[in-house]
């Protein structure tokens, strides 16, 4: 429609100018080859797409290392977390900071720490992986074709630095409210993971994709987030990407909407959902009421904490401490307290 065409352009005009600071700055030796966008196909490449703020093009690997999945073991043990100094997340595995000496507490608090983060760089995995074997072969295509000319083709294609089509992922989307930053923190985006996960889907929230006209009393609700600060009116005014994954607007526009009642009973275990098959869905008015962890959504974090561990050198001491944590992951099972799957 002339609305979802018009904030598309505002989104793709938003990152051009973004994407100048990207750009690499030399020619490698005039190299000539196969797109950097090969990979991709030409559906996704001729699509307006939901795409995603540009990223600083800070070195040849960027976002491989950057953002994306390349150094799990870092991201793990080495990553800064948002704390002072002097935090007990900054102390965890670290005996010598501890004054009081390490006991059965401080175990049960260390096992803690490590299963929060593990839990968090769970959910980062979700979201990115996908994208990793399509980022690592575009790398290997831009070494073949040039830096330039790859970036040529992408400015062509309106494609980013952190653009990719992930041909086997299944997304699950969902409009951001206007309404708080809390109350959308612990609602909505808390019951889109939960589902997800459980679901197997990659989440990507927007704003702005509607076929709602001008004279519409919905449109300026549905045609950008009261939050936001710039021209693309979403979250990444402010925030970075949740996935390197980018499902184009017309996917997004023809999702079919999926039900609290089949998501809940699905994270449950109790039945599949009418649009399992379908590669896009929308959860239709994620806030409405809480989806729980359940054994399916701990199970699938307990498995993806494990492969993470998997990565580390197995002489680190503390991979017995990260495996605890880990298995600790299934005991956050609340619905044995109360079940809400009725």
């Amino acid at each position: 429609t002339e609305t979802g065409e018009a904030n598309s352009h505002d989104i793709a005009t938003h990152d051009e100018k973004l994407r100048k600071d990207d750009e690499p700055t030399e020619r490698k030796n005039g190299a000539s080859g196969p797109s950097c966008l090969s990979a991709n196909s030409q559906e996704w490449l001729l699509s307006a797409r939901y795409g995603n703020t540009p990223l600083n093009y800070s070195q040849p690997e960027f976002p491989l290392k950057g953002p994306l999945l390349d150094n799990l073991s870092a991201l793990l043990l080495d990553a800064q977390p948002i704390c002072h100094k002097q935090s007990p997340l900054m102390a965890i595995g670290d005996k010598e900071r501890n004054h009081i000496g390490i006991g059965n507490d401080d175990e049960v608090r260390e096992v803690r720490m490590w299963k929060i983060r593990l839990m968090y760089l769970s959910l980062y995995y979700h979201q990115h992986h996908h994208a990793m074997e399509e980022a690592r072969e575009r790398q290997r295509l831009q070494s073949v074709q040039g830096e330039q000319e790859c970036n040529n083709d992408m400015r062509k294609y309106n494609v980013s630095t952190f653009d990719y089509e992930c041909k086997n992922a299944k997304f699950m989307v969902a409009e951001l409210r206007n309404s708080g930053l809390g109350s959308i923190l612990t609602r909505d985006m808390f019951n889109v993971f939960t589902a997800a996960i459980a679901m197997d889907r990659i989440v990507v929230l927007y704003s702005g994709v509607t076929n709602a006209t001008v004279s519409s009393p919905f449109y300026f609700y549905s045609h950008r987030w009261q939050l936001s600060s710039c021209p693309r009116h979403d979250y990444q005014c402010t925030f970075q990407p949740l996935s390197g994954c980018v499902p184009t607007m017309d996917e997004i526009k023809r999702a079919p909407d999926v039900k609290y009642d089949h998501v809940n009973k699905f994270v449950y275990g109790r039945g599949g959902y009418p649009e399992e098959d379908t590669k896009v869905i929308r959860y239709d008015d994620p806030s409405k009421r809480y989806i729980l962890a359940t054994d399916r959504v701990l199970g699938e974090l307990h498995r993806i904490s494990n492969l993470i561990i998997d990565e580390l050198d197995p002489t680190d001491g503390r991979v017995p401490i990260l495996r605890k944590a880990a298995q600790d992951i299934l005991s956050e099972d609340d619905t044995k307290k109360t079940d809400f799957s009725k």
